[in-house]
């Protein structure tokens, strides 16, 4: 076998190779982004006094999708931040 055989041979196995590792990822998605909704709420069951909270909303990517494409799993979290937040939202 010659130079040049062994050449494009080595060459044809490594663009096939980029190829099936290109391909086997499939299309790149975008992260989405947490959402994020200041608002007054009570901080407990009970409680009299109003609070600024921060409600987090952050998509689930690593679950199945669900059968309906219009739903999507989230995880809702809260905390307490400072009043100016909710202020400047109103």
């Amino acid at each position: 076998m010659g130079m040049i055989s062994r050449v494009l041979i080595f060459g044809l196995l490594v663009v096939v190779t980029i190829w099936g590792v290109i391909v086997s990822h499939g299309p790149v998605q975008a992260t989405p982004a947490d959402t994020v909704v200041y608002s007054w709420a009570y901080p407990n069951l009970g409680s009299h006094q109003q609070v600024c909270k921060a409600i987090v909303t952050h998509p689930v990517t690593n679950q199945r999708t669900p059968k309906d494409s219009s739903r999507q799993r989230v995880v809702v979290r809260s905390h307490l931040v400072d009043p100016q937040f909710c202020q400047s939202a109103q």
